[in-house]
């Protein structure tokens, strides 16, 4: 390691002897540029490796990989060397007692500061004993509800197995706590929905009866704007697409189609609620009016693990089946949906065109195209 392993001096201390020896190495102080510039001309194998990272992480405009282990803060301007396996982070914008506590991401110190303004209950952080040796990076004991802060870099590839989050979850779900599992991408792009969502299951949103409310069909430009607005997945077409309102004010949504994937099936596809607002019996009350002006009968929903329980779902108990886990590809646009990158799609893909051959599978062509896959949780199937 270039400039040594100062993983249990504090901070202050560790800064001194790194730029110590950026003095002796290269008669430098506080230009930590010029020395990344000079590891690359020296690696230069590993640009491939930094460019993937600026590639991925720009968007965020937090970080800006110099080299191999220097990054740059684009918040503060900082230049600082980094060695650990996790999410780097600015020792400026989030100071800590030692280099090993800063091991956290970025985007999980900015959850957690964000928590903190409405929740002021315990928190526990890094823990490795609630479940047996696997780390929890956000638990809430009174809640029993736990986060998970999931880099799509490290947590993508051959980095993570494709069973990892699944077993976390499982495990948890054992001891009756509720997982998140949140990726840094929809942190940046969502973090409102996602606090809203944390801000519902501690207990801090206003609750409303779906009694006082009636449903009424809605437009489709009305249908996605609050889908966009409020639902972590955004919106997807539908058939069907009604509001649930109290008095003239649209607090609720909910779309129907025919099932993606059995024929005579009908699917309850979105289901959300204002910010701030948690509509007791919402979604029942819409799911029996659709079935109401409908005559359908049979309706099912899928619900992604990676935010649902299985035992307290607002969906009830009626499992009719869990598949494994699915994945998506890690591409330099985000997260894309593995149904981009069908096989008969790949030929003029522009990400995988170059690897195109006809003897390849669909993940041989992916892999030689640099895309990583992500594994989620699997979906758990209801009937509603």
């Amino acid at each position: 390691k270039l400039f040594g392993n100062y993983t249990n001096l504090g901070t202050a201390e560790w800064k001194n002897k790194s730029e110590a020896t950026m003095m002796q190495r290269y008669g430098v102080r506080h230009n930590w540029q010029l020395a990344s510039e000079h590891i690359i001309a020296e690696n230069t194998a590993k640009e491939i490796r930094v460019k993937r990272w600026n590639d991925l992480f720009m968007e965020n405009k937090s970080l800006l990989r110099l080299s191999s282990h220097v990054f740059r803060c684009l918040k503060c301007d900082n230049v600082f060397c980094y060695y650990g396996s996790h999410f780097p982070s600015c020792h400026i914008c989030h100071p800590v007692k030692s280099i090993y506590s800063s091991q956290r991401s970025e985007f999980e110190n900015e959850m957690i500061e964000e928590i903190q303004k409405f929740y002021k209950g315990k928190i526990i952080e890094n823990d490795r004993e609630i479940l047996d040796g696997k780390e929890l990076d956000i638990y809430f004991p009174d809640a029993k509800l736990a986060i998970e802060c999931d880099g799509i870099y490290w947590h993508s590839g051959d980095l993570k197995p494709s069973t990892y989050h699944l077993e976390k979850t499982e495990k948890c779900e054992s001891k009756g706590i509720h997982l998140l599992h949140i990726y840094d991408s929809e942190w940046y792009e969502q973090q409102d929905v996602i606090i809203d969502r944390i801000k519902s299951l501690l207990g801090f949103n206003k609750k409303l009866g779906a009694r006082q409310c009636h449903c009424e069909k809605i437009e489709n430009d009305d249908y996605e704007l609050f889908c966009e607005s409020y639902h972590i997945q955004g919106s997807v077409k539908a058939k069907w697409k009604y509001g649930l309102y109290f008095k003239d004010e649209l607090v609720a949504v909910a779309s129907f189609g025919k099932s993606r994937f059995k024929k005579d099936e009908y699917e309850l596809l979105r289901y959300c609620s204002k910010a701030g607002l948690s509509v007791l019996g919402g979604m029942k009350k819409l799911v029996s009016h659709f079935k109401k002006e409908t005559g359908i009968v049979d309706v099912v929903s899928y619900a992604d693990r990676r935010y649902t329980m299985k035992n307290h779902s607002v969906y009830g108990n009626d499992i009719i089946s869990i598949s494994k886990p699915g994945y998506s590809y890690v591409t330099k646009n985000g997260i894309e949906n593995r149904m981009n990158f069908q096989k008969y799609k790949l030929k003029n893909n522009p990400l995988t065109k170059d690897f195109y051959k006809d003897e390849l599978t669909e993940s041989e062509i992916c892999e030689l195209a640099g895309l990583r896959k992500l594994y989620d949780c699997g979906q758990i199937k209801f009937r509603i």
